[in-house]
């Protein structure tokens, strides 16, 4: 297939703030199109995104008059292509926004030609090993907090997890059900005027404490919600409190052996806790694995700062984690992103699919999760923009 012409747009994310949309065609005049995400709690080995105006000047001066009218039958040949064009680690030269874009963009174009889903293109090309359809499990964040909110609480994310086995549209409505359940109770007890919304559309509220949503949600689940036989997870992210070798969690500091030692007792207490992300700096992997060796083996740490979706950090931390973040634009192309995944099931490590705070409509996302057969999608509580991903969900499994 030919590629005929790419245009970059400039467009908003869910926070308000400016991102890409790129526009691919090809021989036969076909178009298709993705729109990149961005995140705001990033670690420091993300493929660099350069913007709007630099990928304007990038795509019109290095890569259209490169690319145009060269024949490209796979995915994995644009993307090495474009890999080659590039020649740096994190897409310095070209910008991983703007490569990203493109690889979307010409798969869909691929599946338009084949008149197949997305998914189904992703699958054949990179996942052929799987024939599983069974729904992921979703990871809904119901509280924000850290660089995600303007509150008191230091962890960015206190997270509902539903494993959906019967439908995905019976658990988006317990999701739902939950979450007004919550804004109800955060109401009576707060008072709507002290409630707003963080980036995911979680609830960003004042509490005692940053351990204080954890026991709020299990309460809740125990009491109300015990059917949907929901789990608790968070994203630490702790990157946002480290500072010269300590971490600071509500004017308390820790080093790293007390810390490990606080998440140990912390969450022996919460009976619900299934997962933990980013518990420490992304450059201290020695303590995700005494973490990991502590918990229970039904315990999930999750890489994210620490991994970056990136096959050469997995292989170097692959005994520190059992749970893996992946977010394309920390990587810049569905390729790598697509060997981050296998290279990760090699060694055992669950995937879960993400979202990044400054979301698109684009639910790209959600065919990488169906193609790969994965653990897990985080996607945020069924609201605002965040609802279409969960439409996408219902419409490819339901």
């Amino acid at each position: 297939m030919k590629i005929v012409n790419i245009e970059v747009n400039e467009i908003l994310d869910s926070r308000g703030e400016k991102t890409l949309e790129v526009v691919l065609t090809d021989e036969n005049y076909n178009k298709a199109s993705s729109q990149i995400p961005k995140g705001k709690s990033t670690g420091s080995r993300e493929a660099v995104s350069l913007g709007y105006q630099k990928a304007k000047e990038n795509l019109k001066e290095k890569i259209l008059p490169e690319v145009l009218n060269k024949e490209f039958n796979t995915i994995t040949e644009l993307d090495n292509f474009l890999l080659n064009l590039d020649g740096t680690k994190n897409k310095a030269n070209l910008g991983g926004d703007l490569t990203l874009g493109v690889s979307i963009s010409f798969a869909r174009l691929l599946a338009q030609k084949n008149k197949k889903e997305l998914w189904e293109i992703l699958r054949e090309e990179f996942f052929q090993d799987e024939n599983n359809s069974t729904p992921p499990r979703i990871f809904a964040n119901m509280i924000n907090g850290g660089e995600h909110a303007n509150n008191n609480l230091a962890f960015q994310e206190y997270i509902v997890v539903a494993e959906t086995k019967e439908n995905v549209k019976k658990t988006k409505e317990s999701l739902l059900k939950f979450y007004n359940a919550l804004n109800e109770k955060f109401k009576k007890e707060i008072g709507s005027e002290k409630i707003s919304l963080g980036d995911e559309a979680g609830f960003c509220v004042n509490l005692k404490n940053s351990e204080e949503p954890f026991f709020i949600l299990e309460k809740m689940i125990k009491e109300d919600f015990s059917e949907s036989n929901f789990k608790i997870a968070t994203d630490i992210a702790a990157n946002s409190f480290y500072k010269d070798g300590k971490y600071i969690i509500d004017d308390k500091e820790f080093d790293e052996p007390s810390l490990v030692k606080y998440y140990t007792t912390l969450f022996k207490k919460i009976e619900l806790f299934l997962s933990i992300e980013d518990p420490f700096y992304e450059n201290n992997p020695e303590s995700f694995e005494k973490l990991k060796n502590l918990l229970d083996n039904n315990k999930i740490i999750v890489g994210d700062d620490l991994t970056t979706t990136n096959l050469n950090e997995i292989e170097k931390f692959k005994k520190s984690i059992n749970g893996i973040i992946i977010k394309a634009n920390q990587i810049g192309s569905l390729t790598e992103t697509a060997l981050a995944i296998n290279t990760a099931k090699n060694y055992d490590i669950k995937t879960i699919i993400s979202h990044r705070s400054g979301e698109t409509d684009d639910c790209f996302l959600i065919h990488i999760a169906k193609a790969s057969n994965a653990y897990g999608v985080k996607i945020g509580p069924p609201q605002r923009e965040r609802i279409l991903k969960y439409d996408e969900l219902i419409r490819i499994y339901d």
